[in-house]
């Protein structure tokens, strides 16, 4: 809501061009997605996938992050933009805490009905970093999305990466 407002007060912010900012920035992927594919129809995988986004970006919104796409099982979310969001660093840590408390509580009650299809646990590994990023409407003058580019999403996403070597579920830089 408080973004719809913005963007109603401010009608020119919806062309392309960014601006540099600086962004809390989140990698949630599934671990293990392959056996999980494997062992599910396309619908079951589809209801799977919406279940679990749903519950992750729940997590994310309640600490007010800006979630900038879904790829595949994965999702890109950042803090601090378009909204200004005081301590956007504690509010990316908490929701990524959010999250996995999420995660547990959904294969605890076997939300997704794995225990009868042979299937481990849904596992996830996040990665944070905080640093500035250019924000803004990018694409082209037809269809454009509301995103972030820079050094800052890239060591993002290289750090969840890092997380299985790392022996952890999130790593924050």
């Amino acid at each position: 809501p408080e973004l719809l407002h913005k963007l109603e007060q401010a009608p020119q912010s919806m062309q392309l061009g960014g601006e540099n900012k600086e962004i809390s920035i989140m990698f949630m992927d599934v671990r293990d997605f392959t056996p999980i594919s494997e062992g599910l129809t396309a619908v079951e995988l589809v209801d799977f996938m919406n279940g679990l986004l749903s519950s992750l970006s729940d997590a994310i919104q309640s600490e007010l992050g800006t979630i900038d796409k879904y790829i595949g099982d994965s999702i890109m979310a950042f803090w601090n933009a378009p909204l200004d969001i005081p301590e956007h660093p504690m509010r990316a840590c908490r929701a990524a805490l959010k999250m996995r408390a999420a995660l547990a509580e959904l294969n605890d009650g076997d939300a997704f009905g794995f225990s009868d299809r042979g299937l481990q646990p849904v596992k996830i590994g996040i990665g944070l970093h905080t640093g500035e990023a250019c924000v803004g409407n990018m694409g082209s003058q037809r269809r454009f999305n509301y995103t972030a580019m820079g050094d800052v999403v890239n060591t993002s996403a290289r750090i969840e990466s890092s997380r299985k070597a790392v022996g952890m579920d999130i790593v924050v830089s």
